[in-house]
């Protein structure tokens, strides 16, 4: 296990701590709480090197073009996010993680069900008819696949949780991976891991690996539904836990006096996650017609029962105003979601042409 030695600073704030390959500027601003503050001193230490790393195949510019999208493209978004989402700075950061890969091989068996056509006589035994009948029957299979997982090398408060639980889920590009070099840590802060291989795999690999071999084998099964699904799992692994360091974008921002983030990975391939604020007046003048509608359409179930003493023309009346209030209601929906869509994609392309002149 080979080694380099990094500076580190603590924030006086909140405790978080900073790495660098380099030397520390005079001031810096904690990636943890924002605090900016001045470097006193700094304390040596020494980082066991990744073996791989994933380098930042995006800058803060696309990833702010990203999140001002999410921003016009969310249904119920309010249409002043724009004016009043408070951002703090953009973090570029690097995770450590363990890089699992070998082979599984999963045993499975359910019972699957198949509809079936029966001739079924009436009760008079002058007709017949055809009936669909689901039966079971037992099946079994096994499915034997390469797995290539990564799993979150550190635990503890300094890192949001929302951070980690993204990256836990992160695809691991093989690719687009190279050897680690220093200078792929310039200008990102980083985080050292805390944990060992034989933890982190008991803890979250096997069960990563048991879950992807499930869904392979899910996809298997025939026939046209299944019940009573169990699979035993093995695994043999090829590398048990290779240290490799992941590139992430963070920014948490306020609306209303309500926190919310979003998160990105560092090569711009998995997607966004994150929370946005909703316009709970709009979400009303949604629901307001769907709530109707759905009270008429009790009203028209209701309204069954008159057919057996009285006329045809109650329920039906009452069918035709469900299904002309949930038409209409659908149409509100759609009306009014394109409606403030439109405005905050207006708003966006200002923005966009204003930092482009």
């Amino acid at each position: 296990m080979s080694s380099i030695q990094i500076k580190q600073i603590k924030c006086p704030e909140c405790g978080g701590q900073a790495n660098s390959i380099g030397l520390f500027s005079s001031s810096k601003k904690c990636v943890y709480c924002h605090t900016e503050f001045v470097v006193t001193g700094t304390m040596e230490k020494e980082m066991e090197v990744p073996e791989r790393i994933l380098p930042f195949n995006t800058n803060r510019e696309d990833f702010e073009k990203e999140v001002l999208t999410l921003f016009a493209q969310e249904p119920y978004a309010p249409n002043d996010i724009f004016d009043f989402a408070a951002f703090k700075d953009i973090d570029g950061v690097f995770l450590p993680m363990y890089l699992y890969e070998g082979k599984y091989e999963c045993s499975w068996n359910c019972s699957v069900g198949y509809y079936e056509n029966e001739v079924v006589a009436s009760s008079d035994g002058k007709s017949v008819k055809n009936k669909q009948v689901l039966r079971y029957r037992p099946q079994s299979g096994t499915t034997k696949r390469d797995f290539a997982i990564v799993c979150a090398a550190y635990e503890g408060e300094e890192i949001k949780p929302e951070l980690i639980e993204y990256a836990r889920a992160l695809y691991y590009d093989r690719d687009a991976a190279k050897s680690f070099d220093e200078k792929y840590l310039e200008d990102y802060d980083f985080v050292l891991h805390n944990l060992d291989k034989e933890y982190t795999w008991d803890k979250y690999g096997i069960n990563s690996v048991k879950y992807i071999a499930e869904q392979d084998s899910l996809e298997q099964v025939p026939g046209d539904t299944y019940k009573d699904f169990r699979c035993s799992v093995s695994t043999d692994e090829k590398h048990k836990g290779r240290l490799v360091f992941l590139p992430f974008w963070m920014v948490y921002y306020d609306y209303n006096n309500e926190q919310h983030y979003v998160i990105m990975d560092g090569t711009g391939k998995s997607g966004l996650t994150g929370s946005t604020p909703i316009d709970e007046e709009r979400v009303k003048a949604v629901n307001k017609w769907h709530d109707l509608a759905k009270y008429v359409k009790w009203g028209a179930w209701a309204s069954l029962i008159a057919i057996l003493w009285w006329v045809w023309g109650i329920p039906l009346v009452a069918w035709l105003a469900y299904f002309s209030i949930k038409f209409y209601a659908k149409f509100n929906e759609n009306k009014i979601i394109k409606e403030n869509k439109k405005i905050r994609e207006t708003k966006l392309k200002e923005i966009l042409d204003g930092g482009n002149n």
